[in-house]
């Protein structure tokens, strides 16, 4: 077939924004091209760019080695004219990517227009062939292709598709398949865009604010009868521990994860000032400096409320975030990023996935009436989830050599009203309750910090407690 004809025709048929690939901002390739980490001066080529506006980006952006190849003369052409001046700051070349040859190396190879199109080995053998020839070990490589459920054609021609496992080591696709279709989908990055609500993990972060806003003190206690009544219609909501935990303070209150105290807590807060402090904190936003795709959660808001329900907001919402349940989403490097806060006394480090020499910024949090006092009396407090004997996480006390401070979670999946209902919805494995434990140590100068989600894991203590004390032992032994 006569690809140059091809293309020629159907750019010459056609307006820029009447072709099926038109993007204004082609935001994909712009993620992975800047999660790269590039200078400024590195070589990016743009493989079928043609009149693509990805190049205008990356020229606005301020990249300064730019090259596009592409098989149709009058698509460069075309960007060449819309570009203006600036098309002098590209390279352009006009070629079919199979017989490309130059000596220049490039540092990033993006191509989300061509490979697709390579539908026999000979075709995809030059292809390769043209592609490591122009690369160095360090390079970036971004393709683009067509998933096994996309379209069989584009713009007139058959196209290939792949799963990312063909393009890296050659899996069959029915193995392929087998693992899209894994109900416990182990392609999902759980790390950064699983959502959970951060359940008990969360009363640490209420005690702060209960007490930088004056609504209690450390020697502020109440009587947990096992449920907290709300006074404006007398609905129940109940605590983990039937009959309560009787007197408790913030301490207390922590080590046995009584919900009564913070769900009264929570009561007294103004909902709009809780929010602003639980995104200070790290949640409803991203916190990773260079992950790619993360999620930001969302500390729910009587607008937000009001957007996504048209109902306003109730007095018993914000009750349920004081135990970390109700609309509430995070994510498991938000609650990473919490912990640390948590035991830094709340300095807040810069979070990133690599390891670099550059020193990262720190700041610390506003937090009034706050104190290194009342730090060291929260720190002593998550410690004795795990030292006290009456911790919820007690049973992790044996494991370990050194000490750890805690705050463990059990996330809900399902509103019920008694333990027996439970019994009963916990039979479907997928509506059991999340375990979550956020951790740091060794105390009393913590080094690092940690979370552990396990999904339906049902017990944060039990279950996910182990995995966090196995995770700080690695890390500190």
């Amino acid at each position: 077939m006569d690809y140059v004809n091809h293309w020629n025709s159907l750019y010459s048929s056609k307006k820029l924004e009447e072709v099926s690939w038109y993007q204004k901002i082609p935001q994909t390739s712009l993620d992975f091209i800047f999660d790269a980490n590039l200078s400024k001066d590195d070589a990016i080529i743009d493989i079928g760019g043609g009149d693509s506006f990805l190049v205008d980006t990356l020229i606005n952006a301020g990249f300064t080695n730019l090259t596009v190849l592409d098989i149709s003369k009058l698509a460069i052409d075309r960007a060449k004219v819309r570009l203006g001046n600036n098309a002098k700051k590209v390279k352009w070349i006009v070629c079919d990517v199979r017989n490309f040859t130059s000596k220049k190396k490039y540092v990033l190879w993006h191509d989300r227009a061509v490979f697709h199109f390579m539908k026999n080995s000979r075709d995809i053998k030059e292809y390769y062939s043209a592609l490591l020839s122009r690369i160095v070990e360090s390079s970036t490589v971004v393709l683009g292709t067509f998933s096994e459920n996309g379209p069989d054609r584009c713009c007139a021609l058959d196209v290939c598709k792949y799963s990312i496992n063909d393009l890296s080591n050659g899996i069959t696709s029915e193995k392929f398949s087998s693992l899209i279709n894994n109900p416990n989908k182990p392609f999902f990055n759980r790390a950064l865009r699983g959502s959970y609500p951060p359940a008990s993990t969360i009363k640490p972060a209420l005690g702060i604010f209960g007490i930088q806003n004056e609504l209690i003190n450390w020697n502020y206690s109440i009587q947990d009868p096992g449920f907290f009544t709300l006074p404006e219609d007398g609905r129940i909501y109940r605590g983990w521990k039937k009959g309560g935990h009787g007197e408790v303070n913030l301490e207390k209150a922590i080590v046995v994860s009584s919900n009564t105290f913070f769900f009264s807590l929570a009561y007294r807060a103004d909902i709009d000032e809780l929010g602003d402090h639980l995104k200070k904190l790290g949640f409803g936003k991203k916190v990773c400096l260079d992950c790619f795709d993360e999620y930001a959660g969302y500390v729910p808001t009587p607008q937000w409320k009001r957007n996504n329900f048209n109902s306003g907001w109730s007095r018993g919402d914000t009750v349920n975030l004081g135990v970390g349940q109700g609309y509430m989403e995070s994510t498991p490097i938000q609650l990473a990023y919490y912990s640390s806060i948590l035991a830094n006394k709340g300095s807040i480090k810069e979070l990133s996935i690599v390891q670099s020499s550059k020193k990262k910024s720190t700041k610390v949090i506003e937090l009034n009436n706050f104190n290194k006092n009342d730090w060291s009396q929260l720190h002593n407090a998550m410690t004795n989830v795990i030292d006290s004997s009456s911790g919820t996480s007690r049973r992790l006390k044996d494991l370990k050599s050194f000490q750890v401070a805690a705050k463990s979670g059990t996330a809900e999946l399902v509103s019920l009203d008694s333990k027996e209902d439970y019994l009963l919805i916990r039979k479907n494995k997928t509506q059991r309750d999340h375990a979550i434990m956020i951790a740091f140590g060794p105390m009393p100068n913590p080094k690092y910090a940690v979370s552990v989600v396990i999904e339906n894991g049902e017990s944060g203590g039990a279950v996910a407690g182990p995995v966090a004390i196995a995770v700080l032992k690695e890390l500190i032994e």
